[in-house]
């Protein structure tokens, strides 16, 4: 038996009461507490662990970002330093050093947050959610396009059909050996080849999603219309209402190579059977033969080119040939020389020029770009004044390359036989990330004005205190003043236009601060047609925005240089302003054909003879005149800014490269 000590019973007797003493259970206040501290406690671990697991999800998302931009900017530099032609306009037909140009779409770096309306809201619905969706946004339609020569020891790699080189082997010898008993198989099937030559473009694409079967995102892109020529905004949550930036789910910076290989020819051999003409579309296409275009739709041009672009990385252009089954459309490759003529390069053609009646020739050679995203821009360059005209407005050159300029490939069985009829794939090889939100091309110039803002305290100098001791405080004399927090904004900074703006309006006085930045081709146009400047009078701005890119002449009339390169086109059915710095070529005024202007549009008579098209001789001809280049200023060097992002972990990172362009 227990014994009970003395102690241990005095620890049981009330002393108060002297009896036994009882013990109480907790309250359910007394739980509810203690649980509450305990959840808190474990709300606090959990956040604890959460913001250091976040913390390393960001490290590493930043570090990835990083390689990621440093791999792109280093292959994108690789490219830049092998090319074969310098910032100098124009080019000499006789010397074959190939071309340069950087196309400036009618994006700027802000224009997703400052200037596009999604279907359904206009400026006094944007709420700050829908600005901070655009603002990661930045220029997304430039393209940059070089002709490049492979570093000693190193070659271009690219893909073409065998049957281009069966062709290649029949020209040359005679006879193709052994004889070909599966053209559909030769042509199906693709092998690589080398070049030290090589046509090289950057550019940027939209990219949209296939849903699987529940209708869900699947995450696979979508093989066939992976990029339309016209892009709608995008529901990304699918609950009917556009998104609130307007802009496209995921968009792909893509990189062609083209080889230059002047040395294979792949003209089809007029034999007949295999080798001879193509009748019929699928087999016209199978087969990589230009389709004719229609003379009376503009569009049918963009296509010309397609077939071969799509099935070979070959630098081709269009020829007209004679055959015994008459004049034929064919591919040939091109060389450094041809490529100085635009017509030859990649996803450039012509378009057919009207007097409002009857054709009477093409465009100057253009870009084939797409229409753009859907996004409610509006006409970038709205009241422009052409030379001796009104104002003009141009639909805007925003958009993307054609799809019909993507590799494809055709799809086989399991067993690897051809599917019948044959069926396309993208091959998506020109994908270089998917992750990319901005890819912003500018040219540094030299001419370009940089202007004051007064900076946070709205005061010149340090707000409130006579920085140059003159007796007056905050004057324009102070503008800049050391330690002060005035800021110098270039043409690119969405800020140097609201101080346009109230210049224009308010007549709020611009101080000057220095000269020279990285600009838009073209910044000039895109200014005066900014919507904050709309209805505003521009004449007191000319000193502002005229300079060597601006594309700006004379207070808001368009550059001489741009209506008379062909850059320009206001005729029926093609109103286009391609803003693009191009070595150019001096061929267009040593060939003696003539070049004119109609209703305000440069056009060149004999521009559809390569595809056999005809058209009547005016009463009265044009005279035969120069044909500059787009910009005539030599490009010192170029800038080149790419944004990236990780969606999962929020993170933006962004890079600039700078190129010199004078050897």
């Amino acid at each position: 038996m227990n014994r009970i000590t003395k102690a241990m019973l005095n620890a049981l007797v009330d002393s108060r009461t002297g009896r036994m003493a009882t013990r109480r259970a907790l309250t359910l206040i007394e739980v509810l507490i203690a649980t509450t501290l305990t959840l808190l406690m474990m709300l606090a671990l959990a956040q604890g662990f959460k913001t250091l697991s976040d913390g390393v999800s960001e490290g590493r998302s930043k570090i990835n970002l990083s390689d990621q931009l440093r791999g792109i900017v280093t292959l994108l530099k690789a490219d830049l330093e092998q090319r074969t032609a310098d910032g100098t306009t124009p080019q000499q037909q006789v010397a074959p050093r190939g071309y340069f140009k950087y196309l400036d779409g009618s994006l700027t770096d802000f224009t997703a947050t400052n200037f596009n309306r999604p279907a359904g809201f206009d400026a006094a619905t944007m709420s700050t959610e829908m600005l901070l969706s655009a603002s990661k946004w930045g220029d997304v339609d430039d393209m940059l396009m070089f002709t490049a020569r492979a570093k000693p020891g190193e070659v271009f790699r690219g893909k073409v059909p065998r049957a281009l080189l069966r062709y290649h082997e029949y020209n040359t010898t005679g006879t193709i050996s052994p004889a070909v008993t599966n053209w559909d198989e030769e042509w199906a099937t693709d092998v690589v080849i080398t070049s030290e030559l090589a046509e090289i473009v950057w550019f940027m694409v939209p990219l949209s999603n296939l849903p699987d079967g529940n209708g869900l995102d699947s995450g696979i892109v979508a093989p066939v219309d992976m990029w339309p020529d016209v892009i709608p905004v995008v529901d990304r949550d699918g609950d009917g209402i556009p998104d609130a930036d307007g802009m496209p789910d995921k968009m792909a910076l893509c990189r062609r190579v083209l080889l230059i290989r002047d040395d294979l020819n792949i003209t089809p051999p007029n034999v007949g059977g295999e080798q001879g003409a193509i009748s019929t579309t699928d087999a016209r296409r199978f087969r990589m033969r230009p389709e004719p275009p229609s003379a009376g739709s503009p569009s049918s041009f963009r296509s010309v080119g397609a077939n071969g672009y799509q099935r070979c990385d070959l630098s081709l252009r269009t020829e007209l040939i004679s055959t015994s089954s008459g004049n034929q459309l064919v591919y040939q490759t091109n060389s450094l020389t041809s490529l100085q003529d635009p017509i030859n390069r990649f996803a450039h053609g012509v378009y057919p020029v009207t007097d409002g009646s009857n054709i009477v020739g093409s465009t100057f050679p253009l870009v084939f770009r797409s229409n753009g995203l859907g996004m409610s821009l509006g006409a970038y360059n709205a009241g422009i004044v052409l030379a001796g005209a009104s104002a003009e407005t141009f639909e805007p050159d925003g958009g993307f390359l054609p799809s019909a300029f993507m590799r494809v490939r055709y799809l086989k069985t399991t067993d690897g036989s051809l599917i019948t009829p044959p069926t396309l794939d993208f091959t998506l090889e020109e994908i270089v990330a998917t992750n990319v939100v901005s890819f912003d091309l500018r040219a540094f110039d030299a001419t370009a004005v940089q202007i004051y803002h007064p900076g946070g305290d709205a005061g010149w100098g340090t707000a409130g205190f006579d920085d140059d001791g003159d007796g007056t405080m905050d004057n324009f004399t102070e503008a800049g003043w050391p330690a002060s927090d005035d800021i110098a904004l270039t043409p690119g900074d969405p800020g140097f236009w609201e101080l346009a703006n109230n210049f224009a309006r308010n007549n709020v006085a611009l101080v000057e601060a220095s000269r020279g930045a990285y600009v838009d081709m073209g910044w000039g146009i895109k200014g005066v047609g900014n919507p904050k400047l709309s209805g505003a009078t521009l004449t007191a701005l000319a000193p502002f925005i005229v300079s060597d890119y601006s594309g700006i002449e004379a207070t808001n009339q368009l550059s001489y240089y741009l209506l008379r390169s062909g850059s320009v086109s206001v005729s029926p059915g093609v109103r286009v302003c391609q803003t693009a710095f191009d070595t150019f070529t001096d061929m267009f005024d040593s060939d003696g054909e003539l070049a004119g202007v109609i209703a305000n549009t440069r056009y060149y008579p004999n521009g559809l003879r390569r595809y056999g098209i005809t058209v009547p001789v005016l009463a009265t001809d044009p005279a035969i005149e120069d044909v500059p280049p787009p910009f005539p200023a030599d490009l010192r060097s170029i800038q080149a800014n790419i944004r990236v992002e990780d969606i999962t972990a929020g993170v933006i990172q962004q890079v600039s490269l700078i190129e010199s362009l004078k050897d």
